[in-house]
């Protein structure tokens, strides 16, 4: 994941299956009007939603693409997720890729990245997130474009398995 020089774009990406509970940040996307580009399975019965779905999948070597070129990206966890801090690999990836992130807000969310989430927690701190995107400036983009390079020496996978790997090693020594 890594940014394209690219000019800023308005809309507002969701990439996710259908499920229940409902996806908190496209039901508020669709409240607001926004321009929302919709990708994932189980919306054929959404009845506002089915209507904005380009396609059901994205191949995971086109994601990158996806994200980069997205004016912002929407995120939002489980239920179980948010409450134990299993944080969605979206955040890094949309992290890393240098563009807007909006989401819900996470337990164990790294105090390194909340200053580059846009956090809600309701419909209305959803649309202050909105507004702060739209009104974004481009001192803040291109400083959010460097933190990109940051993410990916400090929060990619790899760094994150060795991490793992030398946790593993202390415990069993």
């Amino acid at each position: 994941m890594y940014p394209v020089q690219s000019s800023p774009s308005d809309d507002f990406l969701f990439v996710g299956m259908n499920r229940k509970p409902r996806r908190s940040s496209v039901e508020f996307a669709i409240d607001q009007d926004l321009p929302l580009r919709l990708y994932g399975p189980r919306w054929h019965n959404h009845p506002i939603a089915a209507s904005r779905v380009l396609a059901e999948r994205i191949a995971n070597e086109e994601l990158q693409n996806y994200y980069a070129l997205a004016g912002c990206v929407l995120n939002d966890h489980w239920d179980d997720m948010r409450r134990e801090g299993f944080i969605s690999n979206r955040v890094f990836d949309v992290l890393a890729c240098g563009v807007p992130l909006i989401s819900d807000d996470v337990a164990g969310l790294p105090k390194d990245l909340q200053e580059w989430i846009n956090i809600y927690s309701d419909s209305n701190s959803f649309a202050q997130c909105v507004d702060a995107v739209r009104h974004e400036s481009d001192e803040r983009r291109a400083t959010r474009r460097a933190f990109a390079e940051y993410m990916r020496e400090h929060h990619s996978f790899d760094t994150r398995a060795i991490q793992i790997e030398e946790m593993a090693f202390r415990i069993r020594a």
